[in-house]
């Protein structure tokens, strides 16, 4: 269930968002588009309704505590994260060869001022 806290008029979390799209994707196959209130709803369909998101809601509970890494990316997807790793990878490897570049030429200032000093 989800909570709604007094002076509301609905839940304000992402999860009552999240739980509201998920009851109105069920309710699309199963109701008739010409109802138009939820109390115009039979019983019994809402019994279902009920009974089929609590059990996916069990299911994800029973699938999240079989995970062993816990993700931590946030909404961003694998192949975003994954991307964003590439990337960096890339950086990194554009920063060594400045670096390399850089030692070489300052080696080499550093060998023309000595050539330049008097003995």
């Amino acid at each position: 269930m989800v909570h709604i806290p007094e002076g509301e008029c609905g839940g304000v979390s992402s999860i009552a968002a999240t739980l509201s799209t998920k009851i109105g994707m069920l309710v699309q196959g199963l109701i008739l588009i010409s109802v138009n209130k939820w109390v115009d709803v039979p019983a019994e369909v809402k019994e279902y309704i009920m009974d089929r998101v609590l059990k996916r809601n069990e299911q994800n509970k029973k699938n999240i505590s079989k995970l062993t890494v816990n993700h931590a990316a946030g909404s961003r997807s694998f192949q975003r994260t994954r991307a964003c790793m590439h990337q960096l990878a890339k950086a990194r490897d554009e920063i060594e060869v400045m670096r390399a570049a850089r030692e070489k030429d300052l080696q080499e200032f550093a060998k023309k001022q000595a050539e330049m000093e008097p003995r």
